[in-house]
């Protein structure tokens, strides 16, 4: 005959989440549309001519500090090693992958063509010859990077240069599964010293590209610069945390003030002992600061970990933010509204509106089509990884 414990015999009292229920709720949203805004700044600072004195030019520096694509690049390790250790087949990792990316991006490219079009920049004489139909199968495809001469006459000169990020960014979903093979028949010790290597690996390649960059044959040198391997690193950096979290989330949970603190304080103290960034100054200093931003950014997603879902309720708004913002900066240049900071305003303000409207009409239903395998402990709607 069973008994039922002391515990089962009181009044019910709220269940505490299990920690994979509590590691459901972070701040990767919001994080990630910080890190899409800092980009879009720095991009339309530039490409608009802003020109800012005194404290603006400041926090542009510190801005500088927390670059958006690699943060970028440690949370999808963190996120998409969870996802595909989740999915029920290497299908559904696939779809999932899928899903996140080409419909949205597909609509911005529809949206891309009839800009061009209403602008008059897109000319019936390049509509009717093969290199166009290379470049709308390039952009629905994998070679986002690649962009047209036909189009260097409108705005900057390249209509969607963020894009160049995709190409990456798939490459990492297909290496993945492959760096998993191993994996799996290993310790997790050995399989950390294995993601190491290859890290390791990445990061000199990367080390290698910026230094030879001077000198070495420009269209080897894009070929490497627009594939995955120079930025493994960073998405393995995410793996391995998530790999290890239960270990470290002391080092990160609630610790975003230390961190931030931590991180610039490194930062400048790189930039007063080499005369310049870390992130310029060698092979050792370069890695110290990747590392420590990987770190600011997991403890950034762990503390007060609700914030994202209080300030966001849900709108993963970033991926829009992204895609669309070099596509309003040019309707700026082509339009002459360059060299005031207000036009730096009226596009991320643009940009955030359309993302919203990307986020409403395609993304958040492309997503609920995802297909999702989580532990019953986990309710359904606490299931979105990215």
């Amino acid at each position: 005959m069973m008994v039922d414990s002391p515990e089962a015999s009181a009044p019910a009292r709220r269940a505490e989440p299990s920690a994979p229920h509590r590691d459901t709720i972070n701040n990767f949203d919001l994080l990630r549309l910080l890190a899409a805004l800092q980009v879009v700044y720095f991009h339309a600072k530039h490409h608009l001519g802003i020109t800012l004195g005194g404290a603006g030019e400041a926090l542009s520096k510190v801005g500088q500090l927390f670059p958006g694509v690699p943060i970028f690049f440690v949370i999808s390790g963190f996120l998409i090693s969870r996802s595909y250790e989740r999915s029920s087949s290497l299908h559904a990792y696939a779809r999932n992958r899928f899903l996140r990316i080409y419909p949205a991006l597909w609509v911005s490219f529809a949206v891309s063509l009839a800009l061009l079009a209403a602008l008059g920049a897109l000319d019936t004489g390049f509509v009717a010859t093969p290199a166009f139909l290379a470049w709308v199968v390039a952009q629905l495809s994998v070679g986002q990077s690649y962009h047209p001469s036909q189009l260097r006459s409108f705005g900057v000169g390249v209509l969607n240069g963020s894009l160049w990020t995709i190409p990456v960014e798939l490459g990492f979903y297909v290496l993945l599964p492959l760096v998993y093979v191993p994996l799996r028949r290993m310790r997790r010790a050995a399989g950390d010293l294995l993601l190491l290597g290859i890290a390791a690996a990445s990061y000199t390649i990367a080390h290698a590209a910026s230094a030879s960059a001077a000198h070495a044959p420009r269209p080897l040198l894009k070929l490497l610069l627009f594939s995955p391997l120079p930025y493994f690193y960073m998405f393995l950096f995410g793996v391995l945390l998530h790999r290890n979290f239960e270990r470290l989330r002391r080092l990160f949970e609630g610790r975003v003030l230390f961190w931030t603190a931590g991180y610039i304080g490194l930062m400048l103290a790189a930039d007063a002992a080499f005369g310049r960034p870390a992130r310029e100054a060698g092979y050792a200093p370069a890695l110290v600061a990747d590392l420590a931003l990987a770190g600011w950014t997991l403890s950034f997603a762990f503390s007060r970990r609700t914030l994202s879902e209080r300030l966001l309720r849900g709108n993963d708004i970033s991926y829009g933010v992204y895609i669309y913002h070099m596509l309003i900066v040019n309707v700026f240049v082509h339009h002459g509204l360059t060299g005031q900071l207000r036009y730096l305003f009226g596009a991320a303000a643009l940009a955030i509106v359309v993302a919203a409207l990307s986020w409403r009409f395609v993304e958040a239903p492309a997503l609920k089509r995802k297909a999702v395998r989580v532990p019953t402990a986990i309710p359904q709607a606490a299931a979105k990884l990215t």
